[in-house]
């Protein structure tokens, strides 16, 4: 053989072999594969779902308090609330201001609203709010504040009218009072429902009476003369606010400091006196002796007979009584009224504030 016949032959050979190698790494390569772990597939991982956003609940807004316009057949047109109760103006208030707090406001309740006010078109006042002093809201109109009337007991009524010497009137639908009304120094008594007169007066007798009747007679005062007292001795006086069959002192301070003269219908009366003697019916339903219409009482600092410590208190308000009914302004008198205030028990619950808080 010659040399590329032993080429060939080795070329032949090699390839032989070659081939063989590659065909035993084929099978081994396809083994190694088959027995690969196989490939895990991703996992999907389940979620509960966001449940859909729950709407917020609206906060109702109030409504306003509804004021109508009622009428009357002697005041005309007048502002009525929503019970159909009618509405005051006080003469003591200013716009967007109430003084008509304590015990005047549980006489004159305040028309209280939490959504505003308004109307019917026939009112032509401005119809708003004010803020009270306990942070509660008010009803006004043209920023005066409106009131109820404690003794109105139906709608309709106006037994409000003109109260206290005008200080309280019905509102017209315009915003006015029906009646002028004029703001006073001593608003005290604007906190007090008035005694009103009865019809019939107590008959001045000294002998029908019994012995144990209250009494109302003449004593001798070295300061003022003759005046008038009572059981016991006890100074009578009566009170310039006051109106003829009217006490404008009927509770709170007022009443505590003056008690009223009280009779059961039997009164022994000094022939003495000469003014006409009645009585009116308190709001409580007790009997007040009156003179000449006017109501009686007595002083709380005056703790024993013949003294007269509220002669001339509160600015002149207080007086004693004469024998004829009217009241004893004497120059002492006028002179010694300063000092007297000094023997007032609650000299605090008679000062002159416009608070409506009572006296």
């Amino acid at each position: 053989m010659d040399l590329f016949g032993s080429i060939r032959h080795v070329t032949g050979g090699t390839r032989l072999a070659l081939l063989f190698g590659a065909l035993v790494l084929s099978i081994a390569l396809t083994a190694c594969s088959s027995s690969s772990p196989p490939t895990a597939s991703p996992t999907s991982v389940s979620s509960s779902p966001t449940p859909a956003p729950v709407p917020a609940t609206a906060t109702p807004t109030p409504a306003p308090t509804q004021i109508g316009v009622t009428k009357d057949s002697a005041l005309g047109d007048i502002l009525a609330g929503p019970n159909g109760h009618t509405l005051y103006a006080y003469g003591n208030d200013s716009p967007g201001t109430s003084n008509c707090t304590g015990t005047c406001a549980d006489n004159w309740p305040p028309l209280a609203t939490t959504g505003g006010a308004a109307g019917t078109s026939s009112i032509t006042g401005l119809l708003s709010t004010i803020t009270r002093s306990d942070g509660t809201k008010q009803a006004s109109v043209n920023g005066m504040p409106l009131y109820y009337f404690k003794g109105d007991t139906a709608a309709g009524q106006t037994n409000g009218q003109g109260k206290l010497n005008g200080l309280w009137s019905a509102v017209k639908p315009n915003g006015d009072p029906v009646a002028p009304i004029q703001a006073t120094s001593t608003p005290m008594a604007s906190s007090t429902p008035t005694a009103t007169a009865t019809s019939t007066p107590i008959a001045a007798s000294t002998t029908t009476a019994s012995s144990t009747a209250p009494q109302l007679t003449v004593a001798n005062d070295p300061m003022y003369g003759k005046i008038l007292v009572g059981t016991g001795g006890h100074t009578v006086y009566l009170f310039e606010h006051d109106a003829a069959g009217t006490s404008t002192c009927t509770s709170g301070a007022c009443a505590a400091n003056w008690p009223p003269v009280l009779s059961t219908g039997s009164l022994k009366v000094s022939s003495q006196i000469t003014g006409a003697i009645g009585s009116i019916t308190r709001p409580d339903g007790a009997m007040q002796v009156t003179i000449n219409g006017m109501p009686l009482y007595y002083f709380k600092g005056d703790a024993a007979a013949g003294q007269a410590h509220g002669e001339g208190l509160l600015n002149g308000a207080w007086w004693v009584v004469g024998p004829n009914g009217d009241p004893v302004k004497t120059q002492q008198a006028m002179a010694t009224s300063t000092a007297s205030a000094a023997f007032t028990p609650t000299a605090s619950a008679m000062s002159t504030s416009t608070s409506g808080s009572g006296y």
